[in-house]
């Protein structure tokens, strides 16, 4: 989960100063510079390739052509840059999007203005995000500090996040088609993935077989090997479930059926969960292997929730 309790405004007027001044982008370089005005560099620019300005390579940085466009317009003026930036955070689908759609999605109309009265648990789970949105003026804490309140300017923000919580009809069957769409090609992606990792065994690596287009009700996505062979010299089968996951919460639906086959494998199956960040986009770098996902997240309570959101009836 990122850390928003170490990212401000602040620090990203000083990245935007050097990345503005300067025409080497070399990581080294910009962060010594950057260390010299403010803190946490990691996290500034983990959050700026959250929101899609920058690139970053094991060497280099690399800002967005847009990004570029606006550096060399702007004039340090406090104003541009902070409606810059609430822009690219809270108004575009970026890496944090289902995480903001979950935290406005706990406003309430009152009195003509969009609020949210904290539990305690809540007033330390999202002490982070209401801290930077504060900071960048989209919220404020009422006089008597018990709630939160949207800035006037960002009600329709809000209420863009509030309709994505109940989608019509027409867009729920349209998310189910593009779930089924982003789903084959986060398994196309793994696919790739299995084929880069038993590079050093051609022999299996040719093997490798994509079973949910055979066989739908199989309960996992493709059958690959292990990158070691049994003491006898046999492949040793890897059964694999592919889902296509937010990389903020990493929340996904587990069928029966794939449950089921998780605890008769055990050792033999594992989850995929791959992080989508855009259009058909996936990032490979944080994909979450999981063995014996049975033991290790349906039975393992204190790492993940686990809620039933569909029932099945039958006479």
């Amino acid at each position: 989960m990122f850390d928003f309790d170490k990212i401000s405004l602040n620090q990203i007027i000083v990245f935007s100063e050097i990345m503005r001044d300067s025409s080497l982008l070399e990581k080294e370089f910009i962060e010594s510079r950057y260390k010299k005005s403010a803190r946490n560099f990691d996290i500034t620019i983990e959050f700026l390739r959250g929101i899609d300005l920058i690139t970053i390579g094991p060497d280099k940085i690399i800002p967005r052509k847009s990004y570029v466009s606006f550096l060399n317009k702007w004039q340090k003026a406090y104003g541009l840059i902070q409606n810059y930036i609430i822009k690219h955070f809270i108004g575009s689908q970026n890496f944090f999007y289902e995480y903001l759609v979950d935290f406005f999605a706990l406003f309430r109309v009152v009195d003509d203005t969009y609020e949210f009265m904290p539990t305690p648990s809540q007033r330390i789970r999202y002490s982070g995000i209401r801290n930077f949105l504060m900071d960048l003026e989209v919220l404020y804490m009422d006089p008597d500090k018990k709630k939160y309140v949207v800035a006037k300017g960002y009600f329709e923000v809000c209420e863009q996040f509030n309709r994505l919580n109940s989608p019509s009809l027409d867009e729920f069957l349209k998310n189910l088609r593009n779930k089924e769409l982003i789903g084959n090609l986060a398994e196309k992606e793994v696919l790739k993935y299995e084929k880069k990792r038993l590079i050093g065994l051609p022999f299996l690596a040719e093997n490798i077989e994509h079973i949910s287009l055979k066989d739908a009700a199989s309960g996992y996505d493709i059958k690959s090997y292990e990158d070691v062979l049994d003491k006898h010299g046999n492949p040793i089968l890897r059964y694999i479930e592919v889902k296509a996951v937010s990389p903020w919460k990493y929340r996904f639906y587990w069928t029966r059926n794939e449950i089921d086959k998780a605890k008769n494998y055990r050792q033999n199956y594992y989850l995929y969960l791959l992080p989508i960040i855009g259009k058909g986009k996936f990032d490979i770098s944080f994909l979450k292997i999981i063995r014996d996902p049975y033991l290790h997240t349906y039975e393992n309570e204190k790492e993940w929730t686990r809620r039933i959101e569909l029932f099945t009836f039958s006479l």
